[in-house]
């Protein structure tokens, strides 16, 4: 798939079982040794991130058409943000993408497989930036996925981990086919549901 998104957010949550006994998730077993700490902090207004907030807005989803969806097409497609929540996300992502806020262990190149065309990378990915803004986990994106999640996969789904991915306008650079799974560890549940969200205008 090609993106003409100046700025995409993808699967700033992933939700699935915890490890069978393990006590953490899929990702951070994968970091284990990577070593970060917080360099920013976000503070959400209640009206966003309640219980109360969450419940009202699964209530004013059309949910029996969206599990069915789920269940037979194997994707369902909702609005998790409204557009003044999502400029939120685009600022923070903002700062990822010129370095300020610095997450460089887990800074990627999904366009790695081509010469690189200028100084960012052709396709950035920057895995679990909830691990460097305390309070990003607990923002409406994470919660209202994380409900979502729990409403289609059953009610022990939980946060697994969070993923940024940026393509600059009018790249030509794709991401090889591949399958997700393949990048996990073995782990005896392999329910699992990405929510994607992008926070530009995208193809």
């Amino acid at each position: 798939h090609r993106s003409m998104s100046r700025r995409l957010l993808r699967s700033l949550t992933t939700l699935s079982r915890q490890a069978s006994g393990s006590g953490v998730n899929n990702a951070h077993l994968k970091t284990g040794t990577a070593k970060v700490a917080y360099q920013e902090h976000i503070t959400w207004s209640s009206a966003l991130v309640s219980e109360q907030a969450t419940e009202q807005w699964l209530a004013g989803l059309d949910l029996a058409r969206l599990r069915e969806h789920f269940a037979s097409q194997g994707y369902a497609h909702t609005q998790l943000l409204d557009l003044d929540t999502a400029q939120i996300y685009a600022d923070l992502y903002d700062r990822f993408l010129s370095g300020s806020i610095n997450a460089g262990a887990h800074r990627h190149d999904l366009g790695s497989h081509v010469a690189q065309r200028a100084q960012e990378e052709n396709v950035t990915q920057i895995m679990w930036p909830s691990d460097y803004v305390d309070g990003l986990a607990a923002g409406p994106l994470h919660l209202r996925a994380a409900a979502f999640a729990r409403e289609v996969l059953g009610r022990d789904a939980t946060f697994d981990f969070d993923m940024m991915i940026y393509k600059a306008p009018h790249t030509d650079t794709e991401v090889p086919w591949h399958q997700d799974e393949r990048y996990w560890l073995d782990m005896p549940d392999k329910r699992a549901v990405s929510c994607w969200v992008a926070l530009d205008p995208a193809t």
